[in-house]
């Protein structure tokens, strides 16, 4: 018998596969969004569709328990094939770049709709390529909030991703960061850079005001804002990545693996692995 008595019938089992049909198909369209909650609300609805079908076809809530549970699996198969025997510089192979207009093509809009906002003027195109990945950033500088922001692009063989960012630096060191960046963080961050995500914004202009409200929630005043010098930008950014690299190797989530090169432990690999439960189960 199945657990807690549940009985299973063939037309209740075909009934649960329609509904797990329909739930699928909400999800794809949910997922068609750009809107972060609506995506997230498609992937509950494949949560909702799995625990349907096991649950249908087994007659049991603890086997439709267990099938949503393998979602929480899932991000194991890319850790273990892939991401585990991922080789990364230690520092990154910085050049000047040319536009990627053909996987960015609308970088001008943005560009465009930064320009428009405050003083936002174009410092310059930075970016660097590695083992098939190429990361691209146009970087702007704002004098009259003393704000960097960066329009970037990350792409490989098989996707390409853009995002915003806005970077303050306080008068103490501290670096304040609010992007639109559409994954969890992959290195644990340094102590004093404080990062504030923002899935909900439209556009720049929005994003801008968040940060500044962020900055307010961290007693950041305007007296306390550093100002930065665009010619020292790419300078900060070596830097802050450095330091971020040397603090996950003192913790153990990244190991050495050659010269200038390191790799994920397997501290590194559930690190990785907990930041991406909580993506799945972050309702904001």
């Amino acid at each position: 018998m199945p657990p807690y008595g549940v009985t299973s019938s063939p037309t209740s089992m075909y009934s649960s596969i329609l509904l797990a049909l329909g739930l699928t198909v909400l999800g794809f369209a949910f997922l068609s969004f750009q809107h972060f909650l609506l995506r997230k609300t498609g992937l509950l609805a494949f949560m909702g569709a799995t625990f349907v079908l096991f649950q249908g076809i087994s007659g049991s809530l603890i086997v439709g328990a267990i099938g949503v549970l393998l979602w929480f699996g899932l991000p194991w198969i890319e850790l273990l094939t892939r991401v585990r025997h991922l080789e990364l510089p230690i520092d990154k192979p910085w050049r000047r770049r040319v536009p990627p207009q053909d996987d960015f093509p609308h970088l001008d809009s943005a560009t465009s709709e930064i320009e428009e906002l405050n003083e936002f003027q174009i410092v310059d195109d930075w970016g660097y390529e590695w083992r098939g990945t190429e990361h691209f950033f146009r970087l702007f500088y704002d004098p009259s909030s003393r704000t960097q922001a960066a329009v970037c692009m990350t792409r490989d063989d098989k996707v390409a991703q853009t995002y915003v960012k806005l970077v303050s630096r306080s008068q103490g060191g501290q670096v304040y960061t609010t992007w639109n960046y559409p994954f969890c963080a992959s290195l644990k961050p340094s102590p004093d850079h404080r990062l504030h995500w923002d899935r909900s914004s439209e556009s720049f202009a929005e994003i801008f005001a968040n940060h500044a409200k962020f900055l307010r929630k961290e007693g950041i005043g305007e007296e306390a804002i550093a100002e930065q010098k665009p010619d020292e930008f790419l300078h900060r950014l070596k830097d802050d990545q450095r330091r971020l690299v040397d603090l996950n190797m003192a913790l153990g989530v990244l190991k050495a693996s050659g010269e200038g090169l390191c790799r994920y432990s397997w501290r590194g690999l559930i690190f990785l692995w907990t930041q991406l439960v909580k993506e799945i189960v972050r309702i904001h």
